[in-house]
């Protein structure tokens, strides 16, 4: 074989296995490359294919290959000028208080589509955020009683206003004569790590915002977070938000970044069944054993570093000058009890990447949320800061108060509504 040969060969397998598609197959154990890893693996291509073009087509024409080059140098840097131009109207490298970066959605109405999760008069939900990114009907900043904290299962974008369960709260207020105003801050894939982050960019960014209380709904997004590799909402966005790299300020100021995160949290999303899609519960496989035994054992790592992220949370939260709820939501989906037994739900529903490698069923998420619930309790207990668990009080019919494993319909935010009020009222 001659030299031409084998550089011909040698090129060509750095072209099949480090484009970032190959990379992310051969290299990675979850099947995903970080943002900058798949820019480097872009630059690369790029080189080997300039290489590669110049010794094998125009080696014995250098003039054309100037010419071809020149042009192709033109087109890259019109763009590089273009990318600049949207980064600076778009991005946050100008713009005060521009919180893009976050996820949040301002100054929006949408109409969703509910694509049958759950049967409603004109199929439809409205969601509506304004100017502050905020959900509900108030006066203003500096008259929030309840601000809402929590994931997707306080966001509730697939239950149209005046329906969800922070509006069926203040609704019971205002009916048994008390002006307590309760405001969603809700965003989805939201964990404790993107509460803290929420603090830092967001609440501090709001002018004259006061807040009594931040109920914090928290339960299945920080199950089994992954804190170096979050994955959903604007925990995908974070690793460590106190890091000042200068990759860390690309993530909260570059636009063209929040754009391909936002992409790439949608196939992620996708690919681990986490985008809100109708389940037939009641036609799913049940089971009333675990797959893993050593609970304590399997959770005890992601048991530590939740228990680290509430008490900072908790300590943002009294630093703003506001107090607490903790409130541990129901994912009743996942497992239901009868008697002394628990019946858990399929693996495959339950989540397609496992703890630490290992599949788990709904008979084990119970396990390990019991584990999670019992450190709240212990924590809220600890600093006198109000705790309740859904399940300790409420049993959702499979049928009609969810539209799969953790997502209420409006009756079933109803439930929640009514309980929150009955059980916080005390509070005001």
């Amino acid at each position: 074989m001659t030299i031409k040969a084998i550089l011909k060969v040698k090129l060509l397998l750095i072209l099949v296995f480090l484009n970032p598609i190959s990379f992310e197959i051969v290299f990675t154990q979850d099947g995903e490359t970080d943002i900058v890893t798949k820019f480097i693996l872009i630059i690369i291509n790029l080189t080997v294919l300039l290489v590669y073009c110049f010794f094998f087509f125009y080696k014995n024409d250098i003039y054309n290959f100037y010419i071809k080059l020149k042009f192709f140098g033109f087109n890259i840097f019109f763009l590089m000028f273009l990318i600049i131009i949207l980064e600076l109207y778009f991005g946050n490298w100008i713009k005060k208080n521009n919180i893009n970066h976050l996820n949040i959605t301002r100054n929006a109405t949408y109409n969703f589509q509910l694509n049958n999760l759950y049967p409603w008069e004109d199929s439809l939900s409205t969601y509506v955020r304004d100017e502050l990114g905020f959900r509900g009907e108030y006066p203003g900043p500096s008259n929030i009683n309840i601000l809402t904290l929590g994931g997707s299962t306080t966001a509730q974008k697939f239950i149209s206003e005046g329906y969800t369960w922070q509006d069926i709260m203040q609704k019971e207020f205002f009916k048994n004569g008390k002006e307590i105003y309760v405001v969603n801050a809700g965003v989805d894939g939201q964990s404790s790590l993107g509460h803290l982050a929420a603090f830092e960019d967001w609440f501090n960014s709001i002018p004259n915002l006061r807040v009594d209380y931040f109920l914090v709904y928290t339960g299945i997004n920080d199950f089994m977070l992954n804190e170096s590799s979050p994955v959903f909402g604007r925990d995908y966005l974070i690793n460590d938000i106190n890091k000042k790299s200068s990759f860390s300020i690309l993530q909260k100021k570059s636009a063209l970044f929040f754009a391909l995160q936002k992409l790439k949290g949608y196939y992620v999303a996708k690919k681990r069944r986490a985008r809100h899609q109708k389940i037939d519960l009641n036609e799913a496989n049940w089971f009333d054993y675990p797959l893993l035994s050593m609970h304590i054992e399997e959770y005890k790592g992601y048991l530590e570093k939740y228990e680290s992220r509430m008490i900072k949370l908790l300590k943002k939260i009294n630093d703003f000058g506001s107090k607490a709820i903790i409130v541990s939501h129901s994912a009743n989906g996942l497992w239901m009890k009868e008697g002394d037994i628990i019946y858990g739900i399929d693996a495959n529903i339950c989540n397609s990447d496992g703890i630490n490698g290992k599949r788990y069923n709904g008979v084990d998420y119970y396990y390990f949320k019991s584990l999670l619930n019992n450190k709240i309790e212990e924590i809220c207990n600890l600093r006198d800061v109000p705790y309740l668990d859904i399940d300790d009080f409420l049993i959702f019919d499979l049928n009609h108060d969810l539209y799969d494993t953790m997502h209420n319909t409006p009756s079933g935010a109803k439930k929640i509504g009514y309980l929150l009020y009955d059980k916080l009222a005390y509070l005001f």
